[in-house]
């Protein structure tokens, strides 16, 4: 398997995208800094998937892109583009901060689009390429995700990918003792180990309420 070209920097990216042809955000040869890719995508095509021109503004540079075939039929679909063309391979419904990647778009016939969103995609010829890309999408984005959990007014350099697999192993270690301490503490109360917390009342012994 061919290594990939990583792009971490701004500039780095800029100067690639100056070599004729070359589109490294959806060049399958280039690995961009999940931080970094998804900047340049809100920057081309804004953040919100709601709004009908950036979506359509998203669907018209895809269309560019690729081919106007169908991957999974092989189909002409002529040369104007149409959203009913444009299949989300991980739907922007569940997955918002994906809604804008273009390795996240398959190009499809309506029949085909309808097809794949509707849990038939197993027998799709496009399933085993679009496995792969759902794993790369799901690795990258929970990267993204620990990163943009940090203080954005704290000054540090862009963590490495090595540094945030860390990160993310360190937040499952202490959810896994979180939820090991919980066990263990409805154990010991059921066993009568230890008593359930009882919140004190403001009634004193007769029932009556206290009075300052």
């Amino acid at each position: 398997m061919k290594d990939k070209i990583h792009i971490a920097t701004r500039d780095h990216y800029d100067e690639v995208r100056k070599l004729k042809g070359i589109q490294p955000l959806i060049d399958s040869d280039f690995d961009i800094e999940i931080h970094l890719r998804k900047q340049i995508q809100d920057e081309l095509w804004g953040s919100d998937q709601t709004n009908i021109l950036h979506r359509r503004n998203f669907f018209l540079w895809v269309w560019e892109q690729k081919m106007h075939i169908c991957e999974e039929s092989g189909a002409f679909l002529g040369p104007d583009m149409s959203a009913e063309f444009m299949s989300h391979i991980l739907t922007r419904g569940a997955h918002v901060e994906m809604w804008n990647d273009p390795r996240n778009i398959n190009i499809l016939t309506p029949d085909n689009h309808r097809k794949w969103e509707t849990g038939k995609r197993e027998k799709m010829k496009i399933w085993d390429k679009n496995k792969e890309t759902i794993a790369q999408l799901k690795s990258d984005y929970s990267k993204y995700k620990t990163y943009q959990t940090f203080p954005k007014d704290t000054p540090a350099a862009t963590p490495t990918d090595e540094e945030i697999e860390e990160w993310i192993k360190a937040d499952a270690h202490w959810a896994k003792t979180f939820i090991n301490g919980a066990i263990y503490g409805a154990k010991a109360m059921r066993d009568g180990k230890i008593k359930p917390f009882k919140k004190q009342s403001d009634a004193n012994s007769t029932g009556e309420t206290k009075r300052d």
